[in-house]
């Protein structure tokens, strides 16, 4: 998958995550396996978290109760209550996944997989 193609995948995975929480936004920092979370009122870091191996691709759920990040090198999504940082939930066996979504009714997690190039749908 093209720079271009992740650089704009994670603007629209920051651009939702902006509008259902509008003071903060989560970014995944892929050196040191944490998500960090950026109050926009400060411009500060609020807080920072710990997560799977090379952390990329994260979305939020339309309540804001949960943080989906893909875990890439554990081959993982991991689900996190937002607020407190503590994981409440994983789907294991993904192929190095990249970028994640839910589907319109969240009834859905899929991932782009960078290992096959292809997509995963998982029932939640």
């Amino acid at each position: 998958m093209g720079r271009g193609l992740l650089g704009g995948l994670w603007l629209l995975a920051l651009a939702q995550l902006a509008s259902v929480q509008a003071h903060e936004v989560f970014i995944t920092n892929e050196k040191d396996n944490t998500v960090s979370v950026i109050d926009t009122k400060s411009l500060q870091v609020a807080r920072t978290f710990s997560v799977g191996k090379r952390p990329r691709g994260i979305a939020l759920s339309r309540d804001g109760s949960k943080l989906f990040v893909c875990s890439s090198d554990d081959h993982v999504v991991q689900v996190f209550d937002p607020n407190t940082g503590h994981q409440i939930g994983l789907f294991a066996d993904l192929p190095d996944p990249e970028q994640v979504a839910l589907s319109t009714d969240e009834t859905y997690l899929l991932t782009t997989n960078e290992d096959d190039n292809l997509v995963s749908i998982v029932a939640l």
